[in-house]
């Protein structure tokens, strides 16, 4: 899938914990990994909506943050980092897999966010970067992190 271990772990337990709820339906995956041109190209068909209100000229120290890490435009599915999963449509297992995400992020094993994307509800969810030997552990597979 091109997922990074962590993520790949994380997508495991995010499933455990969806299942301990009762829930018996499948998690849809949305997005994996997607490289460069795939997310131009996704850019180019579907660009994003203008804002509605006149924007202010950008404060270039906003725009890089802090240590230069990476653009605000970045998508890390390039990565391998972050995934999506599919909002389900049944009600009762939207629920259970919100309470799943929702109490992951609790501990702040993850963040999600809900978004909409080519019209479609999902979920884009990241691990916590603490918890990546943890969750490359649930794979089996060592972490692929670049050397410091």
């Amino acid at each position: 899938s091109g997922l990074r271990p962590a993520s790949a772990g994380l997508l495991h337990l995010i499933e455990k914990t969806y299942r301990a709820t009762g829930s018996r339906l499948p998690l849809t995956v949305g997005d994996l990994t997607l490289t460069d041109p795939l997310t131009v190209r996704a850019r180019e068909i579907a660009p994003p909506k203008p804002s509605r209100l006149p924007l202010p000229p950008p404060d270039p120290a906003r725009l890089q943050p802090p240590g230069d890490g990476p653009p605000p435009a970045f998508d890390f599915h390039t990565t391998g980092i972050a995934f999506d999963l599919l909002r389900p449509a049944d009600e009762k297992q939207r629920k259970a897999l919100e309470y799943a995400l929702d109490s992951l992020e609790d501990r702040r094993i993850l963040a999600y966010a809900d978004a909409k994307d080519h019209n479609e509800r999902r979920y884009h969810v990241v691990p916590n970067p603490a918890h990546a030997d943890a969750l490359s552990r649930m794979t089996g597979a060592p972490d692929r992190r670049q050397p410091q």
